[in-house]
C-alpha cells in the first residue's frame, strides 16, 4: 500500500502499553500476538501505538458494545463476522505464480 508512517490508535490500555515495551506479555497467546505486531511494524518507517479513552471514542465505545450483546436482535444492517482462526495461527497458504505471455 505504500504507507510508511502509521499511528494507531486503540482504546485497550493493555494492547498499547504491551506494544510499547511499558507492559510484559505473560501469556503465550499475547506473546505470539505481540511478535506478530513487532514483525509487521518493522516494515514502517515510523510507527506509533497511542490508547484514546472510550470516552473519546466513540466509534471504538459503539463496536465494544456490540460485540458484547448478543446478536439475534441487530438489524441487517450490521454486519458481524466471526473469525474462526486466530491471525496468529500457522496456517498453510498456496502461493500464486504469475508466468507473462499466453497460458
Amino acid at each position: 500500500m505504500g504507507v510508511k508512517n502509521l499511528q494507531a490508535n486503540v482504546d485497550s490500555r493493555l494492547v498499547a502499553n504491551q506494544v510499547n515495551g511499558t507492559y510484559v506479555a505473560k501469556e503465550a497467546d499475547m506473546i505470539r500476538y505481540l511478535e506478530k505486531v513487532r514483525t509487521l511494524t518493522n516494515s514502517f518507517k515510523a510507527f506509533s501505538i497511542r490508547q484514546v479513552p472510550r470516552s473519546e471514542n466513540k466509534k471504538a465505545d459503539v463496536l465494544s458494545k456490540i460485540t458484547s450483546t448478543s446478536c439475534a436482535h441487530l438489524s441487517k444492517k450490521v454486519l458481524v463476522e466471526e473469525l474462526k482462526e486466530k491471525s496468529i495461527s500457522e496456517v498453510e497458504i498456496l502461493a500464486i505464480v504469475e508466468e507473462e505471455g499466453d497460458t
